[in-house]
């Protein structure tokens, strides 16, 4: 009697669920909507606005010319006085030739860099930057304008050098045939030599760290054929460390040159490859 019933009951169920198994099966199957981080990741990346490509080499020609500044400092230090003879307005003559007194072509590419950071801001956005880096930016453009403006070399160089590091995380947001990371390994290395000028050698033999983690995700960028080269910038930055240990800041200034030409060496194959 049981087992009869049993029966009656799930031919009952059967019954009344039918119609609404034959109506799902007839509607179409709804799809989710795509995850938005899933279709960032897969999405492919905005080709490098001409802007950012512009502030770049803005900033690389005010490092440039300011390390100009740099060594005319040094020699003007080493060097003997003007004679009494000299009137004033051959003095005056001297002081318009002067790299150190005339920062106009300064002042005009990091106006241009504010002017041009405006409309590339919008694309930053676009891309997927966060407030952090777009601040970390901004500060470090004022700073260089604060530096600039105050005619101030080794501050000059410092900010210019930090401002360089920010464009080269914005760049890695944006498809580029020249390597960010490479970028990243420049801004690293004139790092280093800017504590080495300062002869802050406990912060400059940090930096070594740095520079070995940034070449470690550069390297994998390299193919076999550029073994030769991948040893060769093993080498020279073994060999930094040892001339910073040391403490010889000539020594450790040549060792800093040859590492920033394998990294011109690098980006070229890079680009090639």
């Amino acid at each position: 009697m049981q087992v009869k019933a049993l029966r009656i009951l799930c031919l009952f169920l059967m019954l009344c669920l039918f119609p609404i198994f034959i109506s799902s099966c007839g509607r179409p199957e709804k799809k989710l909507a795509p995850n938005n981080e899933n279709t960032e990741q897969s999405s492919a990346k905005t080709q490098k606005p001409k802007e950012l490509e512009e502030i770049t080499t803005n900033i690389e020609s005010i490092i440039e010319n300011v390390e100009q500044k740099s060594s005319s400092q040094s020699g003007g230090e080493s060097g003997g006085g003007s004679s009494n003879n000299q009137g004033g307005s051959e003095q005056k003559k001297q002081d318009q030739k002067d790299p150190l007194k005339d920062w106009q072509e300064e002042e005009k590419m990091v106006t241009d860099i504010h002017k041009k950071w405006n409309p590339l801001e919008i694309e930053v956005v676009k891309s997927g930057a966060g407030d952090n880096l777009r601040n970390e930016f901004e500060l470090n453009l004022d700073s260089l304008t604060d530096q600039i403006m105050s005619q101030n070399v080794a501050g000059t160089l410092t900010s210019a050098n930090e401002l360089y590091g920010s464009a080269s995380k914005i760049a890695g947001l944006f498809q580029t045939n020249n390597p960010p990371q490479a970028d990243m390994l420049k801004y690293y290395t004139r790092k280093t030599l800017l504590f080495v000028e300062a002869e802050e050698w406990i912060a400059a033999q940090e930096m070594i760290g740095s520079i070995t983690q940034q070449w470690d995700k550069v390297k994998t960028m390299l193919g076999e054929k550029n073994a030769g080269l991948t040893a060769q910038m093993d080498y020279a930055i073994r060999d930094l460390s040892n001339s910073i240990d040391k403490e010889n800041k000539e020594v450790t200034k040549i060792k800093i040159e040859i590492i920033m030409d394998n990294i011109e060496k690098i980006v070229k194959e890079i680009e090639e490859n």
